[in-house]
């Protein structure tokens, strides 16, 4: 697995790039997939302003979110993504206050936004309510799996 994380300058995630690695790969066999096959994702830590723009300019909302998922088999040319799962733009600040608001830490939150963007990388989706339901099954199963309990 190669997995590249960038760091906005003056933003920091609340973890630490092994324990996003680990969220990584556990999340990815949960899925079936082996950590040792050449899966690529890059995940990147910028401001709620960045986060809000890109929201605004790609989805139509204009408001910043916690994190946006770019997955490498969607559009054209998405047929030849083969291990290149895609891309994660993740705000610290927003996941932060979302911790704050569910009466979480930023760091389980941090990995909760992790396994979320994930599997929408791995075709996920929340736009029914049965998708809605089996992407939160699979979202409590890894959450527990990675030792912090259901969403």
């Amino acid at each position: 697995m190669r997995l590249s994380i960038e760091l906005t300058p003056g933003i920091l995630p609340a973890l630490d790039r092994a324990a996003i690695r680990r969220a990584v790969k556990g999340t990815l066999a949960a899925e079936g997939l082996r950590a040792a096959d050449p899966w690529e994702v890059a995940i990147r830590f910028a401001d709620a302003d960045e986060l809000r723009r890109v929201n605004r300019d790609l989805r139509g909302i204009d408001r910043a979110t916690d994190i946006i998922s770019f997955p490498a088999s969607e559009g054209e040319g998405g047929q030849y993504a083969g291990f290149l799962l895609g891309d994660l733009l993740i705000a610290p600040a927003v996941v932060a206050a979302h911790a704050e608001r569910y009466r979480t830490t930023a760091e389980r939150e941090t990995v909760f936004v992790v396994v979320h963007g994930l599997l929408h990388l791995l075709g996920y989706d929340h736009d029914t309510p049965a998708e809605r339901r089996r992407m939160r099954e699979r979202q409590n199963a890894i959450m527990e799996r990675l030792g912090h309990g259901a969403a």
